[in-house]
């Protein structure tokens, strides 16, 4: 059962990334890469949960599909050839349009940060590699 913290990122996950998903459905269609079932909005969910859980592979990524939500997406049924195949013909330029429309949300968010930035001292070697004090 996943934690509250779990759930908390899962939310901000979906908050953050579900208008830049969904702004790109237009430009998935004109590409003809529409599909009933591995659509563009749970191909993103699936990358994102790969990077994000650390699934090791594709034949995982389809169990978890078929037993879990991932982040806005239900279960869904597939099999792991059909998602592989999936795979290999999504267009990168997908991925891209969404994180170029995520990246003025992701600066105006830095930019409203109130809490304050820890200043990080630098690390100091010797010429053996040994860490200074």
């Amino acid at each position: 059962m996943p934690s509250e913290n779990y759930e908390a990122i899962e939310e901000r996950l979906k908050e953050l990334l579900m208008p830049a998903v969904f702004g790109q459905m237009s430009y998935d269609r004109e590409l003809g890469m529409c599909s009933q079932i591995l659509s563009l909005p749970l191909m993103i969910a699936a990358v994102l949960t790969i990077l994000w859980r650390q699934v090791p592979s594709v034949y995982e990524l389809t169990r978890l599909l078929a037993r879990e939500h991932l982040l806005w997406c239900k279960t869904v049924k597939v099999s792991q050839q059909a998602l592989s195949e999936r795979f290999l013909v999504f267009p990168a330029t997908l991925f891209e349009r969404v994180y170029k429309a995520l990246l003025p949300e992701l600066k105006a968010r830095w930019a409203a940060r109130q809490r304050p930035v820890e200043q990080v001292r630098p690390l100091n070697f010797n010429t053996d590699n040994q860490l200074l004090p």
